[in-house]
């Protein structure tokens, strides 16, 4: 009643981000490549690498996602990740030419 009151509040991160690069089997960078990222409840836009291959993925809740990178030519690559509330690279994610 006399003043305000001091609050100590300590908020949890609730998003984050996953990053990487696509390569073709041979090391080279596929720009390009369609990305959709799926958990079950929420389904991202589709996302497509840049010139280097590389991607990153915003917004993600914690928990467990499906990746789907698609590109012409190529076989699709479908990666389960768990994600968590910390940025992750996934590193090297590598495409397959289609038979």
């Amino acid at each position: 009643a006399s003043g305000a009151a001091t609050v100590k509040v300590t908020l949890d991160r609730a998003l984050s981000s996953v990053t990487g690069v696509v390569r073709s089997t041979g090391t080279t960078p596929l720009p390009g490549v369609t990305i959709v990222a799926t958990n079950g409840d929420a389904s991202l836009a589709t996302l497509s690498t840049d010139p280097s291959g590389a991607f990153r993925l915003d917004n993600l809740f914690a928990g467990w996602w499906t990746f789907t990178f698609s590109l012409t030519g190529y076989a699709d690559n479908v990666v389960l990740v768990q994600v968590t509330t910390v940025d992750q690279d996934l590193g090297t994610v590598t495409m397959r030419l289609s038979s």
